[in-house]
């Protein structure tokens, strides 16, 4: 077999699992009952499943279906608009895990999040800075070129990154890194749950390996193969949906009041009779 053909089935079914993936995580985060403000981070967390599968998708059909200029121009300002979405709604999350508000309605979390004035500043610097890196997005002329993919006879058009352009991805990369991921592991110090501080800095770590592995993605937009950036993601998504899942059912042990606890430890010592 041609190895340019095994190049390419390899590269579009790598896609296809992505988004398979991320389609059976949603449904497992989905069934999972959870209480408080824990609704309204599973209702994020899911939401950045579901852009991943868009991005994904916008990946696939630039392979499958090679797009003009035109149409590449607008899928990549698309492209990178989720990937930003992505970003401050990692920050979102962060930051109502840390503020660990008392209910799930925006009033009690917006209320949690800005209640210590420092967290608020630093909060709001980040989601402007992610707003700013629009502007290059959606504003600055935005350049492809036509590229063979060798070995294969593909051609693709794929962005030429101005300076400009460039320290923007480096700035949002770096706001990332110190803000959710800081934040996740300063919340697993923060908090006495030893299990649930332990699966949030494991948690911190895996937030690490997906912004690397989108930051990848970004700069193999330029080559003919930024589905390789996937390899790093599924397994992120994995175990991110794995700790989570932990996390949650954790947090609903330890904030049990004592009958409702008595309760799970009867129902598990029968459970384990039969």
């Amino acid at each position: 077999m041609d190895f340019a053909i095994v190049v390419h089935w390899a590269a579009i079914l790598i896609s296809l699992a992505s988004i398979a993936v991320a389609v059976v995580l949603m449904v497992a985060i989905g069934v999972q009952k959870v209480n408080g403000h824990i609704k309204t981070v599973k209702r994020l967390f899911m939401e950045s499943l579901i852009v991943f599968s868009v991005i994904d998708l916008i990946v696939l059909v630039r392979r499958v279906l090679p797009l003009d200029e035109a149409a590449t121009i607008i899928a990549l300002r698309l492209l990178f608009s989720l990937i930003l979405f992505l970003v401050a709604v990692t920050g979102q999350v962060a930051a109502i895990v840390y503020s660990n508000p008392k209910s799930s309605s925006w009033k009690d979390i917006l209320g949690a999040i800005f209640a210590g004035t420092k967290r608020s500043i630093v909060f709001a610097s980040f989601i402007f800075i992610v707003i700013s890196a629009l502007i290059p997005v959606w504003i600055l002329p935005f350049r492809v070129e036509l590229r063979s993919c060798s070995p294969s006879s593909l051609e693709l058009y794929v962005p030429i990154y101005a300076p400009l352009s460039l320290i923007f991805l480096e700035i949002v990369f770096i706001a990332f890194i110190v803000y959710p991921v800081g934040v996740f592991l300063l919340a697993g110090y923060a908090t006495k749950n030893v299990p649930v501080s332990r699966i949030r800095k494991t948690f911190a770590v895996c937030l690490i390996s997906l912004g690397i592995s989108t930051y990848l993605l970004v700069l193999l937009l330029s080559s003919c193969f930024p589905e390789v950036s996937d390899i790093i993601r599924i397994p992120c998504y994995i175990f991110m949906t794995y700790f989570f899942r932990r996390m949650t059912t954790f947090q609903r042990l330890y904030h049990m009041d004592l009958e409702e606890l008595k309760e799970y430890v009867a129902l598990m010592k029968r459970l384990l009779k039969r």
